[in-house]
């Protein structure tokens, strides 16, 4: 009986630490992409979301209910929100869009989603992860992204900056 009162509460402890590290994690703030430290494969990044599908420049806000949204300087109007432990849609081609649902695993956040439905799309399947470094000045997105006859996979490295150029400076400017 102690035995399984101790498997029992190892597991609780175990269950408990993950959440608290995923917890900890923020992705909170504007990143700068590392050219020389991430690699693009041609068709594989944050569709739709970037220049080329790796935005130069990020920006992430992690809402304190865990939901997370990327927006870059290009095609704000396709910014993205993984909502965690439940669907939400991102766009994945310029017609179409499909579902995916964010988990924590350890201090990762992994958004998967499948098409269903079959549609035009070639795109069936999408995988990022999500991860800081230890300091927190690091972010990494690994995207892979499967079509009818490939898998393209991806490594999206970014730096924490604090510097935002004004947004008449953008790739699509805003008003004076």
């Amino acid at each position: 009986m102690v035995g399984r009162k101790v498997i029992a509460f190892s597991g609780v402890f175990l269950a408990l630490s993950l959440a608290a590290v995923a917890q900890e994690t923020n992705f909170n703030g504007t990143w700068v992409l590392d050219t020389n430290r991430s690699r693009l494969s041609p068709g594989g990044g944050l569709a739709r979301i970037g220049d080329g599908g790796a935005p130069q420049r990020l920006h992430v806000t992690h809402s304190l209910n865990g939901d997370v949204t990327l927006l870059s300087e290009v095609n704000e109007s396709q910014a993205r929100t993984y909502k965690l432990n439940a669907e939400s849609t991102i766009p994945v081609t310029q017609d179409a869009d499909m579902s995916v649902v964010a988990r924590w695993n350890g201090p990762r956040l992994v958004v998967e989603g499948t098409r269903v439905d079959g549609g035009s799309a070639a795109v069936t399947a999408v995988r990022r992860t999500l991860e800081l470094s230890s300091n927190g000045s690091v972010l990494t997105i690994d995207v892979s992204t499967t079509s009818s006859d490939t898998e393209q996979s991806s490594r999206l490295v970014y730096n924490r900056t604090t510097t935002v150029p004004a947004c008449e400076e953008w790739s699509t400017p805003c008003l004076p």
